[in-house]
Protein backbone atom coordinates (compact mmCIF):
# COMPACT_ATOMS: atom_id res chain seq x y z
CA UNK A 1 0.00 0.00 0.00
CA UNK A 2 1.14 3.26 -1.10
CA UNK A 3 1.14 6.07 2.17
CA UNK A 4 1.31 9.65 0.32
CA UNK A 5 3.41 11.63 3.54
CA UNK A 6 1.47 15.25 4.42
CA UNK A 7 4.08 18.12 4.13
CA UNK A 8 3.89 21.64 3.80
CA UNK A 9 2.78 21.46 -0.18
CA UNK A 10 0.19 19.01 0.04
CA UNK A 11 -1.67 20.74 3.02
CA UNK A 12 -0.86 23.93 0.78
CA UNK A 13 -2.38 22.17 -1.98
CA UNK A 14 -5.75 21.13 -0.24
CA UNK A 15 -5.89 24.40 1.61
CA UNK A 16 -5.98 26.51 -1.86
CA UNK A 17 -8.14 23.97 -3.49
CA UNK A 18 -10.52 24.58 -0.15
CA UNK A 19 -10.15 28.47 -0.22
CA UNK A 20 -11.37 28.15 -4.25
CA UNK A 21 -14.07 25.66 -3.41
CA UNK A 22 -15.33 28.20 -0.72
CA UNK A 23 -15.49 30.78 -2.92
CA UNK A 24 -17.45 29.09 -5.34
CA UNK A 25 -19.74 27.31 -3.54
CA UNK A 26 -19.45 28.65 -0.10
CA UNK A 27 -22.15 30.81 1.53
CA UNK A 28 -21.58 33.45 4.12
CA UNK A 29 -22.79 32.89 7.43
CA UNK A 30 -26.13 34.32 8.45
CA UNK A 31 -25.10 36.12 11.85
CA UNK A 32 -22.00 36.33 13.76
CA UNK A 33 -21.27 36.89 17.48
CA UNK A 34 -20.23 40.17 17.97
CA UNK A 35 -19.37 39.64 21.68
CA UNK A 36 -16.77 37.39 20.67
CA UNK A 37 -13.79 37.32 18.61
CA UNK A 38 -14.47 34.48 15.81
CA UNK A 39 -13.93 34.31 12.43
CA UNK A 40 -16.36 34.29 10.04
CA UNK A 41 -17.69 31.13 9.02
CA UNK A 42 -18.78 29.90 5.95
CA UNK A 43 -21.34 26.99 5.09
CA UNK A 44 -21.62 24.58 2.15
CA UNK A 45 -25.10 23.59 1.37
CA UNK A 46 -26.52 20.82 2.96
CA UNK A 47 -26.68 18.72 -0.12
CA UNK A 48 -22.36 18.70 0.33
CA UNK A 49 -20.49 16.55 2.23
CA UNK A 50 -17.00 15.44 3.28
CA UNK A 51 -17.14 12.73 0.62
CA UNK A 52 -18.40 14.86 -1.81
CA UNK A 53 -15.99 17.73 -1.09
CA UNK A 54 -12.96 15.04 -1.50
CA UNK A 55 -14.58 13.46 -4.90
CA UNK A 56 -14.26 16.70 -6.38
CA UNK A 57 -10.67 17.04 -5.01
CA UNK A 58 -9.36 13.82 -6.11
CA UNK A 59 -11.11 15.13 -9.73
CA UNK A 60 -9.21 18.32 -9.50
CA UNK A 61 -5.89 16.97 -8.48
CA UNK A 62 -6.27 15.03 -11.53
CA UNK A 63 -6.71 17.39 -13.80
CA UNK A 64 -4.10 19.10 -12.98
CA UNK A 65 -1.59 16.68 -12.28
CA UNK A 66 -2.71 13.91 -14.75
CA UNK A 67 -3.69 10.22 -13.89
CA UNK A 68 -0.26 9.33 -11.90
CA UNK A 69 -0.35 11.57 -9.10
CA UNK A 70 -1.12 9.78 -5.36
CA UNK A 71 -3.44 11.75 -3.80
CA UNK A 72 -4.28 11.38 0.63
CA UNK A 73 -7.19 9.53 1.98
CA UNK A 74 -10.42 10.95 2.77
CA UNK A 75 -9.67 10.86 6.53
CA UNK A 76 -6.53 12.47 5.86
CA UNK A 77 -8.13 15.36 3.47
CA UNK A 78 -11.07 15.93 6.22
CA UNK A 79 -8.45 15.80 9.10
CA UNK A 80 -6.15 18.35 7.08
CA UNK A 81 -9.55 20.40 6.09
CA UNK A 82 -10.36 20.49 10.09
CA UNK A 83 -7.00 21.98 10.80
CA UNK A 84 -6.19 24.54 8.33
CA UNK A 85 -10.33 25.87 8.03
CA UNK A 86 -12.66 24.82 10.25
CA UNK A 87 -14.18 28.10 9.52
CA UNK A 88 -15.63 26.28 6.42
CA UNK A 89 -18.53 24.03 7.44
CA UNK A 90 -21.52 22.29 6.29
CA UNK A 91 -25.35 23.68 6.60
CA UNK A 92 -27.26 22.31 8.97
CA UNK A 93 -30.76 21.01 7.73
CA UNK A 94 -32.44 23.89 10.14
CA UNK A 95 -30.68 26.85 8.36
CA UNK A 96 -30.94 25.70 5.03
CA UNK A 97 -32.50 28.40 2.88
CA UNK A 98 -35.04 28.13 -0.12
CA UNK A 99 -33.89 28.56 -3.63
CA UNK A 100 -34.68 31.97 -3.97
CA UNK A 101 -33.18 32.53 -0.42
CA UNK A 102 -30.13 31.25 -1.70
CA UNK A 103 -29.80 33.22 -4.86
CA UNK A 104 -30.01 36.49 -3.04
CA UNK A 105 -27.65 35.35 -0.84
CA UNK A 106 -25.19 34.52 -3.83
CA UNK A 107 -26.31 37.94 -5.20
CA UNK A 108 -25.85 40.52 -2.28
CA UNK A 109 -22.22 38.19 -1.65
CA UNK A 110 -21.46 39.07 -5.46
CA UNK A 111 -22.13 42.48 -5.06
CA UNK A 112 -20.22 42.77 -1.87
CA UNK A 113 -17.04 41.11 -3.29
CA UNK A 114 -17.12 43.49 -6.26
CA UNK A 115 -17.72 46.63 -4.07
CA UNK A 116 -14.60 45.55 -2.46
CA UNK A 117 -12.26 45.65 -6.03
Amino acid sequence: MKHVEVNYSVACDVFMFLKNYLNIHGMPSPGRHFKELSMPIVFLPTSYNYASVYRDYVQASKDKYGNDVRIITESTFTNVWKALLPSLQFMSPKLDLCETCEMMKMDIQYITQHEKN
